[in-house]
């Protein structure tokens, strides 16, 4: 595939919009709140099932964060390829992979538009909750890079804050989710995502599927849950 990462114009996915995971502070919060616990493997199980990964499948996790859904993978498949935009959320999953001994993972400083891949191509592509750091215009170039990436006969999964809603209901959806996130993290909760809204690139469920078909992808599953936490797995024919 022709790369145009020279180009004036090409967007600097790199760049962090929202919580700045820059920062080795927030990383340490993150780890804390999201990068245990026992649904990780409940996780890793629907990406199996999901992705039809077996002992010899080569996947590809698009902003790994902290690498916890990335090891569990690593731990069945034959390869896993792991990036993300922020180093010290590399640095923390290189930590946790080494420390169980993991040689069939690979962390790489890179996002869905800056990451340069081989000529070998992936079973499976996976991200979660990362795809709405880009503007929709560049989320249709990740979607078709992706494509690329993947073999025929390969799945995308994708989960993201993807919108189920009416635009007349849009005021009173952001509202509400700023009050529950207020109730359910305080103070921390209620920035987090007052800057998700005014800031960050959540879109609508219409628009990810006009780009998904475009691009040529076959949509085998899609499901939202309260109005906006949508997965999607789809397959390249």
């Amino acid at each position: 595939m022709q790369e145009f990462t020279s180009r004036k114009w090409y967007y600097d996915d790199r760049i962090h919009v929202g919580i700045d995971y820059g920062s080795a502070e927030e990383v340490r919060l993150y780890e804390d709140e999201f990068g245990q616990g026992a649904n990780r493997s409940d996780e890793a199980k629907e990406l199996i099932d999901a992705l039809r990964l077996t002992n010899t499948s080569t996947v590809l996790d698009i902003g790994t964060a902290t690498g916890t859904l990335a090891i569990e993978l690593a731990k069945l498949c034959k390869q896993v390829h792991a990036i993300d935009i922020s180093e010290p959320m590399l640095e923390c999953a290189k930590a946790k992979a080494k420390k169980l001994e993991l040689s069939n993972i690979e962390f790489v400083y890179a996002g869905f538009l800056s990451y340069q891949y081989a000529d070998e191509t992936m079973d499976a592509v996976f991200t979660k909750y990362a795809f709405h750091h880009l503007p929709d215009h560049w989320k249709f170039v990740a979607l078709k890079r992706i494509y690329d990436i993947l073999k025929p006969g390969g799945k995308f999964y994708l989960k993201d804050a993807i919108l189920s809603v009416d635009i007349q209901e849009f005021y009173d959806f952001a509202d509400e989710w700023v009050a529950l996130a207020t109730k359910g993290y305080g103070q921390r909760g209620e920035e987090a995502a007052v800057l998700f809204v005014r800031d960050e690139y959540p879109t609508y469920v219409w628009i990810v599927e006009e780009m998904l078909g475009r691009v040529g992808f076959i949509i085998d599953q899609n499901e939202t849950q309260q109005k906006m936490h949508t997965t999607i797995v789809c397959t390249k024919p």
